[in-house]
């Protein structure tokens, strides 16, 4: 629904020009009932609205909250899973797992690297070990040891 129109009362009577003062008078105070009623379903309208705001905002922060306990969750099953936090500039050898602190998946370095980037934008150092896969195209050489 449209928000809801009030319309212009009309012009309000003066006692400094007595010649138009009962006319301007009766119309004004005619007037009064549709103002009322108008007023009062812009009140309504406003009061919907309020309560749609107020309902949006309590989704907002339940969702604010869910994600947040979702990302916790992923750092901490990173975490669990043996990984540790990647970090910058740390030289890692083939076969070391670290989480990516933009996603909180895991990676395994498939060479040594001590690169500034986080593993889940290099594809050239790293490989996803859950979640989604790259979709490069690309194919991996996997080799796996067992001893």
């Amino acid at each position: 629904m449209a928000y809801p129109t009030i319309s212009t009362l009309p012009p309000a009577p003066s006692r400094s020009n007595p010649d138009t003062f009962a006319t301007l008078s009766d119309a004004f105070v005619a007037s009064l009932a549709g103002f009322q009623s108008e007023t009062n379903t812009a009140g309504v309208y406003i009061d919907g609205k309020a309560a749609t705001v107020e309902t949006d905002a309590s989704t907002s922060a339940t969702n604010a909250a869910a994600a947040a306990v979702s990302a916790t969750t992923a750092a901490n099953s990173a975490a669990t899973a043996g990984a540790v936090a990647w970090v910058s500039g740390t030289a890692y050898v083939v076969g070391n797992v670290v989480y990516s602190g933009i996603n909180y998946l895991n990676y395994r370095a498939i060479q040594a690297t001590s690169g500034t980037t986080d593993p889940s934008l290099n594809e050239t150092d790293w490989v996803s070990l859950s979640g989604t896969p790259f979709t490069t195209g690309k194919a991996i050489a996997v080799a796996l040891v067992f001893g």
